[in-house]
């Protein structure tokens, strides 16, 4: 059945015991999530919640008991808190409510969004499909307010310093209108337009200029966001660093997909994301085109050449233990092995400053204070980390700023204790897609890595740390790209409008299609049973003497889970 997901302001009060009930059901979601951590920060938001839906101060310490209830006592309360709001109904109203609540004060803090999350999944709604609508409608009265806006009125806005950088935003809404939220709105437009939206109550005791420092705050400061982003100068060694909008729709909540290689025509950066899913509004990081293009053509010829040489069932065999010791691999193979750990070992260390760069923007709120979701492929997973590694080094006012976090292909560490340095900053899930197929990044990671291995989280109960394999899916490195609308929908987070079929692949070769390739009888008998016998008893490791990149840590995995982004 199609819901009405527009934003309406509530047909009547909430009742009080149903206040009660959400404050109740957010302070054991907030502890089912963070189990202890961010402490201060849930204390201070369950109590703006209380103040929301103006409830009295003498509830604050039951609803603080609730937050700090043992997770095992917890359940039976969440489920009777759950049945209260059932038998209310009128879930849409609520979910209203508690966005005005989110981003009403410092701006929508990725806490606060993933205990929405956790709470819209309970209530069967579509929290991103809320977002969405909740921002286009702002942005749509917002525009006719600024029709309908006096001579007389702009020239009074004039005279404070808030409201002329308000009408600046005014004259882009009505002329371009193009970036009418990530520009941020003004005071009148919001004014008028919160009212429109929630009802005249919900902005009664808000000012313009306290209105507009909401919007600003929420939607970002006068200017283009991160799609009007261009880095002036070089940052390190960097060269290229900008981004793509690849989703439209504007919402409260951003997505991000980053590539790690891609083809001649640069469709790698946005093609293997066209059916992504994170959010309505959705970027692409450009970044080191030219080297990455080198990266996808060196993959390109290894695989070729050892499809070519009918060794590409014996890599995948044995790449990703100590067996590969035992090979003598075809010249041809060793060639383009070689020639492929130049262009990796670069890819690697601009992942690095890219990632430094990525959050150096979202820390300074660039997009606006609003949560990101973060989602990366090969040498992209490693900007994603250096990104979380760079935010973790900022300490706690770098929390609430990211979402959710994805990484396929990854080289990055498996080392529980250097994931739990960077937890702390992603509010939501983080997913580790990982496959024991993917022998080309076996072949350049000389240590236990996310890509080929689960990662041993420290805290196996945490539900918001998943590993998810994918043996099935995929059969090598470059098959990311070809099948990543399949892997998406592995983890619910593929658009539901489009059909699910693999691409072509961004590299003229796939791993798939190689897989016919059978391994030549005369390899065969160079590579026999006695020859793996003593490798597989022996310390060597492999042929190659790739460049370490990083400093990667073995570690034993945890058993895999599959958990969805909704």
């Amino acid at each position: 059945m199609q819901r009405n997901l527009t934003p309406q302001p509530p047909t009547q009060p909430i009742p009080e015991h149903i206040s009660f009930t959400l404050c109740a059901t957010f302070a054991i979601l907030y502890n089912e999530l963070y189990n202890g951590s961010h402490y201060h920060f849930i204390r201070d938001d369950l109590k703006r919640l209380r103040k929301h839906l103006s409830l009295s101060e003498t509830v604050e310490t039951t609803i603080e008991t609730f937050a700090s209830m043992k997770l095992k006592h917890s359940k039976a309360s969440l489920e009777g808190f759950f049945k209260v709001l059932s038998e209310y109904g009128n879930n849409e109203s609520l979910l209203n409510t508690l966005l005005f609540w989110a981003i009403s004060e410092n701006g929508y803090d990725a806490r606060t969004r993933a205990v929405l999350e956790s709470f819209c999944k309970e209530i069967k709604l579509d929290l991103k499909q809320y977002e969405a609508d909740f921002a286009s409608e702002l942005r749509t009265k917002a525009s006719k307010v600024s029709e309908q806006l006096s001579e007389e009125e702009k020239e009074a806005k004039k005279k404070k310093k808030i409201k002329r950088i308000a009408l600046i935003s005014v004259a882009s809404i009505a002329g371009a209108g193009l970036t009418a939220l990530t520009a941020g709105l003004a005071a009148p437009l919001v004014a008028a337009g919160i009212g429109t939206v929630f009802g005249a109550g919900a902005v009664a005791g808000l000012s313009s200029v306290a209105t507009v420092a909401i919007v600003t705050t929420v939607f970002g400061a006068a200017g283009g966001g991160l799609a009007g982003y261009k880095m002036n100068k070089r940052v390190g060694g960097l060269e290229e660093f900008r981004f793509k909008k690849i989703r439209f729709q504007n919402s409260l909540h951003l997505g991000i997909a980053i590539s790690g290689w891609t083809g001649e025509d640069d469709s790698g950066f946005t093609k293997p994301w066209k059916r992504l899913d994170l959010s309505t509004e959705q970027e692409a990081l450009i970044w080191e085109s030219e080297y990455l293009r080198e990266l996808g053509t060196s993959m390109d010829r290894l695989i070729s050449s050892a499809a070519s040489s009918g060794v590409y069932q014996i890599l995948k065999l044995t790449v990703l233990s100590s067996l590969l010791a035992a090979v003598t691999l075809p010249v041809t193979v060793m060639s383009a092995a070689s020639l492929l750990d130049n262009p990796w070992s670069v890819c690697t260390r601009r992942a690095r400053q890219a990632g430094e760069e990525l959050a150096t923007l979202l820390f300074r709120r660039v997009h606006g204070n609003r949560p990101v979701s973060l989602i990366g492929c090969s040498t992209g997973s490693l900007v994603v980390w250096h990104c979380l590694k760079s935010l973790a080094e900022k300490g706690p006012d770098a929390y609430g700023i990211i979402s959710n976090v994805v990484i396929f292909g990854a080289p990055v560490t498996t080392d529980a204790t250097e994931w739990e340095k960077v937890r702390l900053v992603v509010s939501g899930k983080v997913i580790n897609g990982w496959s024991t197929n993917d022998w080309v990044l076996g072949m350049l990671c000389t240590s236990q890595v996310c890509g080929t291995h689960r990662v041993n989280w420290r805290t196996v109960s945490d539900k918001r740390c998943v590993n998810v394999r994918l043996d099935k899916t995929i059969s090598g490195h470059t098959d990311y790209h070809r099948r990543m609308p399949r892997i998406l929908n592995l983890i619910n987070a593929c658009r539901e409008d489009f059909e699910v079929v693999d691409f072509y692949a961004s590299t003229s070769s796939s791993h798939t299609e190689l897989l016919a390739n059978k391994t030549s009888s005369g390899l065969r008998r160079a590579f026999s049973m006695s020859d793996l016998h003593s490798a597989n008893n022996s310390n060597e490791r492999s042929l190659f003497s790739f460049s370490k990149t990083s400093q990667f840590c073995s570690r034993s995995a945890s058993t895999d889970q599959i958990q969805l982004l909704r």
